[in-house]
Parts: C-alpha cells; sequence; structure tokens
C-alpha cells in the first residue's frame, strides 16, 4: 500500500476545497486517485474524474491545472501524470489539482457522459486483468 495526497482547492459543483491523504494499492495511478476522490465525494458518480480525464483517449484536458510532487528525501522527480495518467504514482506524491484552471484559452468538452462510462468500465476491466491473481 502507499499514499498519495491530493489537493482539490475549488471541487466543480460544490465550490468546496477537498484535502486528503488516500491509502491506495502499490499499482494506482492518477485516475485510481480521481475515482477514489469521487467515490468519497460523491458516492459513485464520476463527477470530478469526468471533468478531468477522457479515458477514450487517456489523456487530461487542456483546461486542468496540476502540479504533483514527492515528498520522500530520496525521491526528486515529479511523476509525469500528464503525458501519462495511468502510470503508477510513487509513494508519498503530492497532487494539486484544479478541473479549470486560470487563464485557459485552449478549452476542451468533455467527452459525452455515455462514452466516458463505457471508457471508465474498460479501464476498471483492464485493471482487474492486472490485479486479479
Amino acid at each position: 500500500m502507499k499514499r498519495v495526497k491530493i489537493i482539490v482547492p475549488n471541487l466543480p459543483l460544490t465550490s468546496r476545497r477537498y484535502e486528503s491523504e488516500l491509502e491506495l494499492d502499490d499499482d494506482a495511478n492518477f485516475v485510481d486517485v480521481l475515482m477514489k476522490v469521487d467515490e468519497e465525494v460523491s458516492g459513485k458518480a464520476y463527477d470530478l474524474t469526468h471533468r478531468v480525464w477522457d479515458p477514450v483517449k487517456n489523456r487530461i484536458y487542456n483546461q486542468v491545472a496540476l502540479f504533483a510532487y514527492v515528498v520522500e528525501p530520496n525521491n526528486n522527480l515529479s511523476p509525469k501524470i500528464r503525458s501519462d495518467p495511468k502510470s503508477a504514482l510513487p509513494n508519498g506524491a503530492v497532487v494539486t489539482l484544479q478541473p479549470s484552471g486560470p487563464c485557459i484559452t485552449d478549452w476542451d468538452d468533455p467527452i459525452d457522459y455515455d462514452t466516458f462510462l463505457k471508457g471508465i468500465d474498460a479501464y476498471k476491466k483492464d485493471r482487474e486483468k492486472y490485479t486479479t491473481p
């Protein structure tokens, strides 16, 4: 198990701050973090994940402001979340996320929700394939 801290200064729809240190599987990635936040905030709805990540193209939308770093003393590398959202995050990673960053002119519309849900289902099935003993 590993710990990842997530900070969302302004959650969509509620405009409230969210900050949590999550305990996740060793192979957990940024998408897993998003889904865990959605689970804690709104049950099974994927509002935050839908606004941030396109599962069909495996990319983070342009308007998302994202900063990640690692607190561990011997690890000074920043996780490359934007270029590969499904790569495993290191233990001790801290991620700050703003779903609609300031001063963004190149705005992406999230994919329609039905297509998004199909992408999430495919992602979950793919994860199960590698985590089931």
